[in-house]
């Protein structure tokens, strides 16, 4: 064996030692490296985000220099968030501060379904919202996910994959009125340096809409003035009265388009001539003087009447002011604002000649002021009432009139100085304390500034006398038709106007203010005797006939008129008059004596019926009972024999008791109708048949179907319609045709002032040619294979009537039958 040298083995350790050193050494170094290429990626990355910040700041500016208007402002800033600024999602919402929420006005990187939490957003539900409302300032969330605040957000956080969102005030005029709002993907994006950017850029979108609001106001500012120019010109160009402007020495320089309508000249005529060219000679001096007088004040005016030349040669009065404006700046001159006033001059002269009309007019004619005063009346008023002029001028309305107290008459002015005339009964109080009944016409009248109220009055005494007793005889007459429940109208025919008297009224059930005509009178008249009235009008031939009136609360009601023509001389119908009664008492005391007529006829039927039941029903087995009796006191008769004897009057005795218990419930059904009525449910009714007789529906394959969809109730007895429609679906699932599926039909319809129930079935059927006359009768039957005693068709029939209705019957063999049901309603 060969042994290693000390030498040897230490400097293998040492090698050993230097490698493990040399490792150590790397693997720092690594460590080193690393480290520093994370700094490296990690300033690459905040230069990068820094890059696309100032990028996404830099595009915002830009952008706002060149929109003109908010709503390209936010489109485009969430526009650039999202391209420059690396944003996930960017949105801005306005406030509605009434209703305390905020609302998505534009935004870019909502998508789908969740752009509708955007909308309305209630403040109380955002954090970030309502903080900014309240303080004006910035919110920031670098942790969205963890963030207890931002708990609501989360789910939609998670969705979009944001971490990180910032909440910037957006101003306009000092005011808050919404959020630009930035959200990032990753967490603690916001830093000191990047907020500090995002509130400049807030502050730079609110400056901007600053700036729109400043242009919309001076654009309205700029409209307005414009507008306010156009009408000032307008009013000026268009107005009716003239205006012209002149030197101190009365040259014309200025004339208003009203000029040529007013005096004829054009305006390059006008500018030719010199005020005293159109003043009337005699006029001129007054002129001059009035001018000089205002001369020494700037602003002072003086009112004027006189005549100017028209064109034609003619000289026309006019009224107006002439005012000093020649130390006016952009006026420098005497402005004349004047207008024609030929006809009112021509009035004044023709009231004259009026006034001595009424001072020798019959009636009373009054001239009043507005606060009441009589200024001037005319001698029939001092007539009428018994005053002198002198006395009469002293008083005022109220003195003449109680009608017309203090408070009333200013009221009363203002209508008449709106209508110009009104039309009016009142009373007048005459110096002896008399009442005088007048009707007045009072007009309006204007004198420059003073107003009048000229009122020419007629004492209306014999007339309210006339008047009072034709009251009393109409009155009288109106008792008389109430009594006699009798109305009379009167139609003429050229105008086709009518005249109804009040009992029209009452008959008809309609109020008195309703406008008559033929086409109302007619509406009343029912439908089914519409026709013969219509014809029997028109036939232009004194007539009476009775008919039907359905009045406006559906009543139905009896009437008969009676009416008579007038013709011209042409023998064309000028005139139609005639009375109207209404005689449904004695109609309805007719027809109820006819229905007991008709009831006591069937009453006699039923008599016979019964008789015939008790004759043969009856008979036959009292009769098997006395036979089978007799035989059995025979002492010969065998114990067999008499045993079938005693078997057959048992028999007897049963048909009798079933005869006696069909006879009793038939006498209970007509006798004793119970007033316990009630709402009955047809569809109810069908519900509880169809339970009751559940397995004879399934064992025989029964369809049973209903529509009582136009009405499904009635006010009656439940008892009687369940048994009604108990027998009814019997009786046709028991003659059903074997071999073919059987169904059974309801159904419900309204017709006019009816209510019809139809039941349809595809059973047997009866020939109605060979015994329509047995089938609602007592023990008839007409299918001897099945079982029964003919007491059920009876029995409906019996009830219905008992219940104010009556049924009919439609059938055809082995095809089917219909059984129609009609309740009045």
């Amino acid at each position: 064996m060969v042994k290693s040298s000390p030498l040897k083995g230490s400097t293998e350790k040492a090698l050993k030692k230097s490698i493990k050193k040399a490792e150590v050494g790397l693997i720092l170094a690594n460590r080193a490296l690393i480290f520093q290429n994370e700094a490296k990626e990690k300033r690459l990355t905040e230069l990068d985000k820094a890059s696309h910040l100032y990028s996404f700041i830099s595009k915002i500016k830009q952008n706002i220099f060149y929109v003109k208007d908010e709503e390209a402002l936010f489109r485009n800033a969430c526009q650039i968030a999202i391209e420059f600024g690396k944003f996930k999602i960017a949105w801005v919402g306005l406030y509605d501060i009434q209703n305390k929420t905020i609302t998505l006005v534009d935004q870019i990187g909502i998508v789908g379904e969740d752009i509708k939490k955007f909308k309305n957003i209630p403040l109380r539900a955002t954090v970030s919202q309502e903080y900014i409302l309240r303080t004006g300032n910035y919110y920031i969330c670098n942790d969205i996910l963890n963030n207890a605040e931002m708990a609501s957000w989360k789910p939609l956080a998670t969705k979009q994959c944001i971490c990180s969102s910032m909440a910037l005030p957006i101003k306009k005029a000092g005011s808050i009125i919404g959020t630009f709002n930035l959200y990032a993907a990753e967490s603690n994006f916001f830093d000191e340096g990047e907020i500090k950017l995002l509130v400049e850029l807030a502050g730079d979108i609110s400056f901007a809409l600053g700036i729109f609001e400043k242009e919309k106001t001076l654009k309205r500012t700029q409209e307005l003035m414009v507008q306010n120019e156009n009408r000032f010109r307008t009013l000026i160009e268009k107005s009716a009265d003239m205006i012209t402007l002149s030197t101190l020495e009365g040259k014309l320089i200025y004339g208003s388009n009203s000029i040529m309508k007013g005096l004829g000249y054009s305006e390059e005529e006008l500018l030719q001539m010199s005020v005293f060219d159109i003043i009337h000679p005699d006029d001129i001096s007054e002129a001059i003087a009035n001018r000089d007088k205002i001369m020494q004040t700037p602003g002072e005016s003086f009112y004027y009447r006189q005549r100017r030349r028209h064109k034609n040669g003619a000289w026309i009065w006019c009224e107006g002011t002439l005012t000093n404006m020649l130390h006016e700046p952009g006026i420098n001159a005497l402005v004349s604002n004047f207008r024609d006033i030929t006809e009112k001059k021509l009035a004044e002269e023709e009231l004259l000649l009026t006034q001595f009309a009424i001072d020798n007019a019959g009636d009373a004619v009054f001239w009043m002021t507005p606060d009441a005063r009589v200024v001037k009346v005319n001698e029939a008023a001092c007539i009428m009432l018994g005053y002198t002029r002198e006395n009469m001028v002293k008083l005022s309305i109220p003195d003449i009139d109680p009608n017309y107290y203090a408070g009333k008459w200013p009221v009363h002015f203002d209508e008449l100085r709106q209508k110009g005339s009104l039309f009016f009964e009142t009373v007048q109080r005459a110096k002896d304390g008399r009442l005088i009944p007048v009707e007045v016409r009072a007009n309006y009248i204007k004198f420059g500034d003073a107003e009048f109220n000229c009122s020419f009055i007629r004492d209306i005494s014999e007339r309210k006398i006339a008047e009072g007793n034709l009251i009393k005889s109409e009155t009288k007459l109106n008792e008389a038709q109430a009594i006699a429940h009798i109305g009379n109208f009167e139609i003429d025919l050229t105008n086709f106007s009518e005249v109804w008297s009040d009992q029209m009224y009452n008959i008809l059930g309609v109020e008195k203010k309703i406008a008559t005509s033929d086409k109302l009178f007619s509406s009343f008249i029912h439908p089914d005797d519409a026709k013969l009235c219509r014809e029997a009008f028109l036939s232009y031939q004194n007539a009476a006939m009775d008919y039907r009136l359905i009045r406006k609360d559906g009543v139905i009601r009896y009437a008969t008129s009676e009416w008579r023509f007038e013709f011209d001389k042409n023998k064309k119908p000028v005139r139609l008059y005639g009375v109207l009664q209404d005689i449904t008492d004695r109609k309805l005391a007719e027809i109820e004596r006819i229905k007991m007529v008709n009831d006591l006829m069937l009453r006699n039927t039923e008599l016979e019926q019964f008789g015939y039941i008790i004759s043969h029903n009856l008979r036959s087995p009292v009769a098997n009972i006395i036979g089978a009796s007799s035989v059995l006191n025979d002492p010969d008769l065998s114990t067999e024999d008499k045993e079938v004897l005693s078997k057959g009057i048992n028999e007897s005795v049963k048909k009798l008791d079933d005869v006696v218990q069909d006879l009793n419930n038939i006498l209970q059904v007509k006798g004793e109708i119970s007033n316990n009525k009630e709402i009955v449910h047809f569809s109810e009714l069908v519900d509880d048949i169809k339970i009751s007789i559940k397995n004879l529906i399934d064992k025989n394959g029964i369809t049973i179907k209903h529509d009582f969809s136009e009405i499904n109730g009635l006010l009656t007895i439940k008892s009687y319609m369940y048994s009604i429609f108990y027998n009814l679906i019997s009786n046709s699932i028991k003659y059903r045709r074997q071999h073919i599926p059987s169904f059974i039909t309801i159904e419900s319809r309204l017709e006019k002032n009816k209510m019809e129930l139809i039941f349809t079935d595809n059973g047997m059927g009866i020939d109605l040619n060979k015994n329509g006359g047995d089938v609602f009768g007592l023990y008839k039957r007409f299918h001897n294979h099945v079982e029964g005693k003919g007491m059920g068709l009876f029995m409906v029939k019996t009830q219905i009537e008992t219940l104010g209705g009556k049924i009919s019957i439609k059938s055809t063999e082995n095809k089917g039958t219909e059984f129609k049901i009609e309740f009045g309603v």
